[in-house]
């Protein structure tokens, strides 16, 4: 009964199917996957435009003039900013000049 031999045959399978992971992984960031599974992700929690309105709000109390005016963020199929009127944010931030 020499059972170091079968604790290698486990270990090695474990290690490949680490790697098999990693791999995996790894070509999903570099194609661009990850965008694609986090926004399925973020789908359960919470309505999109409760998130964006959570993102917008912070970006306003942090004084984010740019990121607040300027940056894009996808609701749906469609691109907006922070000043869109569904998002109902109240922010105080001028976004004159700004973009």
């Amino acid at each position: 009964m020499n059972k170091k031999g079968f604790e290698l045959t486990i270990n090695t399978l474990v290690i490949i199917v680490l790697a098999l992971l990693v791999l995996l992984a790894l070509s999903l960031a570099f194609t661009g996957g990850f965008k694609k599974f986090w926004r399925e992700i973020k789908g359960y929690s919470g309505s999109e435009i409760d998130s964006l309105s959570k993102i917008c709000q912070s970006q306003c109390v942090q004084g984010n003039k740019y990121s607040f005016c300027c940056e894009k963020k996808i609701l749906g199929k469609e691109e907006i900013t922070c000043l869109d009127k569904r998002l109902n944010v109240d922010c105080e931030i001028s976004c004159r000049g700004v973009c």
